[in-house]
């Protein structure tokens, strides 16, 4: 690329007492700021922003902060999450000390070391004439600035081709003056067939932006000398004696260097003798008109020298604008030479891909208008989380509500465990008791069984016994002794032990004696 060529005073400079803010994000480690010094700040996600900030909620080129020598300007880049002053979302807004700007949802603190001066005035974004800006197809006229250049349909001035960025350079005005800032865009912003970062426009710029001619139109206000030459005049008309018609020239527009005139303003003085005759001529009252006269004709040439020295040095600087262009052109034409031979080579190729080109024109229609469906089903979405948002913060009020009554709940549940515990711990104390009764019921069920044992032990003895009796009722044998005469047996225990509710049986004889053998009784 050709060196660029930068004219004297083509860039945008504030003034001395421009105001001046220092900007730090909140939150960001490390900390971000910056201080301007510069027309124009960009705050946003990349690296080359002037306050970088890394944050999903922040755009890569998110805001601009404009010094217009007057003020401070925030303006929206056309963002995703928006801008806000003190929560009021903004396009453009002018910043005053105890302002709180947010930046998506990112904090921006504001110390201004020089208060502006017009931080209120509605008319410190007004331009001294209505900036015009024609294209192939529209037109625009913008009465204030700052304003957005992009492709994106909420900028202030559209242009929608596929080179132009979604946000690609803004226009704003230091002192009443426009001027353009290219917010990094692909194919960059052009100025007079140069590439520029800022620059001033004049009445008459050609721009291109993303290949998209756009024509200027400005009108700039009168020099500021012109007034005071003016008034100069008028004080030297009226100083003029009554007898001098013209002592001055009448006030010319800067191009007209006429000063023929004051030469002819001692004739009034001269028609003043010439009509006394014989009457003196006061010397130092002609002296002291001539320089009242004098006075306003020094300051009025004073300006217009003022004024051809800065019209000289424009002409300079015309000049070596001009030969820069002519060496440009010098090797543009036969850089043209050269690639004229490609065109035609060129031209057979692009025919061959034209028709692919207007498929893929058609697509991208397609998918823009379908980016564009989704855009605004997300403006919807984002509407509709907003209204979610706050029905969130009332539900969060409710359940703020709902959790003291749950608070209170719970208070009297632990009262209720505490009185349900001492249930418990009595019941335990009984389930003892009834553990204690049943193994009492066991001993005693053991006892019963024991105590049936022997019951069933004794019917067997006595059924022993019994048998015993009918033994020994039976006739004696033949040979044994003779047992009538016999005393009757006394009657002691049985050998079976009884229990202590349950006496022994008393038998006659022992009921386990064995029976004597009749072999023994006959001997």
């Amino acid at each position: 690329m050709a060196e660029t060529y930068t004219p004297a005073g083509s860039e945008p400079l504030l003034p001395d007492s421009a105001p001046r803010v220092r900007l730090s994000a909140l939150g960001e480690r490390p900390a971000a700021s910056c201080e301007t010094v510069a027309p124009v700040l960009i705050i946003g996600g990349r690296e080359d922003c002037d306050l970088p900030i890394h944050h999903t909620d922040v755009s890569k080129v998110h805001c601009a902060v404009v010094n217009t020598g007057r003020a401070i300007v925030v303006v929206d880049l056309c963002s995703r999450t928006g801008t806000f002053i003190d929560d009021q979302r903004v396009r453009a807004a002018i910043l005053k000390p105890g302002d709180s700007l947010r930046v998506g949802s990112v904090g921006v603190d504001l110390d201004f070391t020089e208060a502006p001066t017009l931080e209120t005035d509605p008319d410190a974004l007004r331009l001294h004439a209505p900036l015009k800006l024609a294209t192939a197809q529209n037109a625009f006229e913008l009465e204030t600035l700052p304003a957005v250049v992009g492709r994106r349909q909420t900028c202030d001035v559209v242009l929608d081709t596929p080179d132009v960025s979604l946000a690609h350079c803004l226009l704003f005005q230091i002192e009443g003056r426009p001027a353009i800032f290219d917010l990094g865009s692909r194919s960059g912003t052009i100025v007079n067939a140069k590439r520029v970062t800022h620059a001033w426009l004049n009445d008459g710029d050609e721009l291109v932006v993303g290949g998209e001619q756009v024509k200027v139109g400005w009108s700039a206000p009168p020099l500021a000398a012109d007034p005071a030459a003016a008034a100069g005049v008028a004080e030297s008309h009226s100083a003029a004696p009554p007898a001098a018609p013209e002592p001055a020239p009448d006030p010319a527009p800067p191009e007209t260097h006429s000063v023929a005139a004051p030469p002819a303003s001692p004739a009034a003085p001269v028609a003043c003798t010439a009509s006394s005759g014989s009457e003196e001529v006061d010397i130092e009252a002609l002296v002291a008109g001539l320089e009242s006269q004098l006075g306003p004709l020094r300051q009025l040439l004073q300006a217009r020298s003022q004024a051809l020295s800065e019209r000289e040095r424009a002409v300079h600087d015309q000049q070596a604008w001009l030969d820069f262009l002519r060496d440009e052109l010098n090797a543009e034409s036969d850089r043209l030479h050269q690639r004229s031979q490609k065109l035609e080579e060129l031209e057979r190729e692009i025919s061959t891909r034209a028709e692919a080109n207007r498929e893929n024109l058609k697509a991208l229609e397609r998918q823009r208008a379908e980016l564009e469906r989704k855009q605004a089903d997300l403006n919807a979405a984002l509407a509709q989380l907003d209204a979610e948002r706050t029905g969130l913060q009332e539900s969060e009020a409710q359940l703020a509500q709902r959790g003291q009554a749950l608070q209170a709940g719970e208070q009297r549940l632990a009262q209720e465990r505490g009185e349900l515990a001492d249930q418990a711990a009595a019941l335990q104390a009984r389930a003892r008791t009834l553990s204690e009764r049943e193994a009492a019921l066991a001993q005693r069920e053991a006892f019963l069984q024991e105590r049936t044992r022997q019951l069933e032990q004794f019917r067997r003895a006595l059924h022993q016994a019994q048998q015993a009796f009918a033994e020994m009722g039976r006739p004696a044998a033949v040979g044994s002794p003779d047992l009538a005469g016999a005393p009757a047996p006394t009657l002691r225990p049985a050998r079976a032990r009884g229990g202590a509710h349950l006496p022994a049986p008393m038998v006659a004889v022992p009921i386990f004696v064995p029976p004597q053998d009749p072999r023994v009784r006959g001997n």
